[in-house]
């Protein structure tokens, strides 16, 4: 089974494709936006897929509860 991001890279290189294929320069530059507009989908899919495996559990925290959803802390940040 292909994930989203793999069939938005080829959705991508099918438009580059017939970009390249295209005679008129509107269709070239339509064919240019949509790979462009997938590329940046399939950027999205691949930087929001989540792993395959669940995480563990860690010792003394409820199922589901880990490292993960423990708060965001900013670099650099003290405390102050």
């Amino acid at each position: 089974m292909r994930s989203r991001a793999d069939n938005a890279w080829r959705t991508a290189a099918q438009c580059a494709r017939l970009a390249q294929d295209a005679d008129d320069q509107t269709e070239r530059e339509f064919y240019l936006r949509m790979r462009d507009a997938w590329i940046s989908v399939a950027n999205r899919c691949e930087f929001l897929d989540m792993p395959a495996e669940p995480v563990p559990p860690v010792d003394g925290l409820p199922s589901g509860a880990g490292p993960s959803s423990a708060p965001f802390l900013p670099l650099g940040f003290r405390g102050r």
